[in-house]
């Protein structure tokens, strides 16, 4: 497998292998003894080009041509020396492309085959920024999220309040200062959206989480700071909510992540302090998400 990002916007997602040998004697016959190498951890810079080195051997010292039946026009050989040849370039287009490559010693005749899956890279573009010079700024932006309506939610941690904008950043609604009372907060750190469009915040220098509709109207609030208690917290910085209403509330500094129902009922908790990468444990926890599953 090949992956990379080029500087035409696509990128080598995979090379599938298939090798395909004429049938004559072994001993006759050039061999590949090269074949295209895993390197899915490698990150390819986008102005380097898909490379495949070919090397081939012939047991009688026979000169090896390298050839292709089908390649692209942006496919290039190149004979580096006796037995070693280059095969670069940067894919055009997207799409499959079925590479058949012949190793010929003038009589026989050995083929190798792959196949580039070629990507389009998404590219991203600045469109807007928000607020404007009318606006307060923002003091310790900590979390976002987005409601099913493509509203968007902040968590300004040190200005203690909850923002919402719509999708192009017209502020709708603020809530929150500081404080203990329900509706009022202390640093904020982050929020998410359940499935109803409530949102759900951790009010971390109050141990709690609170919960608002989307007009950001006190909903209900629970926790408390004991990390010895169920349901209780030490440091709350972290939460999201699953698609069934299930909260899960990661705790900084009890190195634990915490379930409750959408009505605040603790469910369980798991994870302890670890410093190694033992199963289960964390250390410097910071964020958490679910899947859709």
């Amino acid at each position: 497998y090949f992956y990379g990002y080029y500087d035409e916007g696509l990128y080598i997602d995979d090379v599938e292998i298939s090798g395909v040998y004429s049938q004559k004697p072994l001993i006759e016959r050039p061999m590949f003894t090269s074949k295209p190498e895993l390197m899915s951890n490698m990150v390819v810079k986008t102005t380097e080009y898909f490379v495949y080195t070919v090397t081939t051997f012939d047991a009688n010292n026979d000169l090896v041509n390298i050839s292709c039946n089908n390649c692209p026009q942006w496919l290039q050989i190149d004979t580096i020396t006796k037995g070693i040849s280059k095969i670069s370039g940067k894919p055009v287009t997207e799409g499959f492309y079925d590479i058949t490559i012949n190793a010929s010693d003038g009589q026989y005749t050995s083929t190798q085959s792959f196949t580039i899956n070629a990507h389009a890279v998404e590219t991203y573009k600045f469109n807007r920024m928000w607020p404007v010079l009318q606006r307060p700024w923002y003091f310790s932006l900590e979390g976002i999220s987005i409601d099913s309506k493509d509203n968007i939610y902040i968590a300004d941690s040190l200005n203690h309040r909850i923002l919402k904008y719509n999708i192009n950043g017209q502020l709708l609604k603020a809530w929150g200062k500081y404080g203990s009372e329900n509706g009022e907060f202390d640093r904020p750190y982050n929020l998410a959206i359940g499935p109803d469009d409530y949102v759900y915040v951790v009010d971390t220098g109050n141990d709690r989480v609170q919960v608002f509709d989307s007009e950001g109207n006190f909903i209900n609030k629970w926790g408390g700071e004991n990390q010895y208690i169920e349901g209780c917290f030490r440091f709350a910085i972290a939460i999201a909510v699953d698609s069934e209403g299930y909260v899960y509330v990661g705790d900084h500094d009890a190195c634990k992540i915490l379930k409750f129902t959408s009505d605040g009922e603790y469910i369980t908790s798991w994870g302890n302090l670890g410093f190694d990468d033992a199963d289960g444990t964390f250390l410097n926890l910071l964020d958490i998400a679910v899947d859709r599953e």
